[in-house]
């Protein structure tokens, strides 16, 4: 594989490997707590419940590895009926933080510097992943689900039909649906930097019932030593300051997974 270096810059700081693996460790943990409190009010997961609470919660590769289980265990409607109560609360919270919010939004900006792939070559990796993902066959989202969404970040739940992600936004598991829209807020068109050539796009985030509530700007530009990523993401603006920062922890740990996986892809190509 090749060589990769990469350093993240965030409002919380520069993160090198091992910041953003103390990033993971604490999401891993919040989800190994959520999982087993959930899963301990059916008996037919006592297995699942018995592998979380025999895990070595200090390690953070046998917290991979059970948490890498337990989702594939529970894969689809599973897990989806399993979080559902989670993802409505946080609907109703977040519906008070669009009405108190006026329309303003907030920007989490996380940059990352990559040594030793280009931005080409992460996005044909990215494009054939989400794909697969997204509009796969239920074989293909399956499979590609939980070797590059589920390894990307511990508190990636599931991946439900009709481009959307179950995943912990400040602090409590969230439905997101992912779209392209038409027009953005000022504060997402500003957020552009200009000199930033290679690829960008915006996204909005909806709630399943298409309440809009957020916005993405994703940034790539090649360079000679691999690539520059900027990632924005946009949320109500009196959202608690955890959708903020935890969000800027949540895209540096699952780009830098994203990032690795999308080197062996490119050098099994090869």
């Amino acid at each position: 594989m090749n060589k990769i270096e990469m350093t993240f810059s965030t409002h919380l700081g520069e993160a090198n490997q091992e910041t953003i693996n103390q990033w993971e460790m604490i999401a891993s943990r919040r989800a190994l707590v959520n999982l087993s409190n959930l899963l301990r009010t059916y008996h037919e997961y006592h297995l699942l419940v018995e592998q979380i609470d025999n895990a070595d919660w200090n390690d953070l590769t046998a917290i991979r590895k059970v948490l890498l289980d337990v989702r594939t265990a529970l894969y689809g409607e599973k897990m989806e009926q399993l979080i559902r109560l989670q993802h409505e609360y946080a609907n109703q919270e977040i519906k008070k933080y669009l009405v108190d919010s006026h329309g303003e939004f907030k920007e989490v900006r996380v940059r990352a510097t990559v040594k030793g792939i280009s931005a080409t070559d992460f996005l044909a990796w990215q494009t054939n992943s989400m794909t697969k993902v997204m509009t796969g066959s239920p074989e293909e989202r399956r499979t590609y689900t939980i070797k590059d969404v589920f390894v990307a970040h511990p508190e990636h739940y599931a991946t439900p039909v009709g481009f959307a992600v179950l995943e912990t936004l400040g602090g409590i598991p969230t439905l997101v649906k992912l779209g392209r829209p038409e027009t953005v807020p000022d504060i997402v068109s500003n957020a552009r930097d200009t000199e930033i050539t290679t690829h960008w796009h915006t996204g909005s985030i909806h709630m399943a019932d298409g309440t809009l509530w957020g916005y993405g700007l994703m940034e790539y530009q090649d360079k000679d030593y691999g690539c520059d990523m900027v990632y924005h993401v946009f949320w109500p603006a009196m959202a608690p300051q955890i959708f903020f920062d935890d969000h800027a922890r949540h895209l540096a740990v699952e780009h830098r997974n994203f990032i690795l996986n999308a080197t062996e892809w490119i050098q099994n190509k090869a």
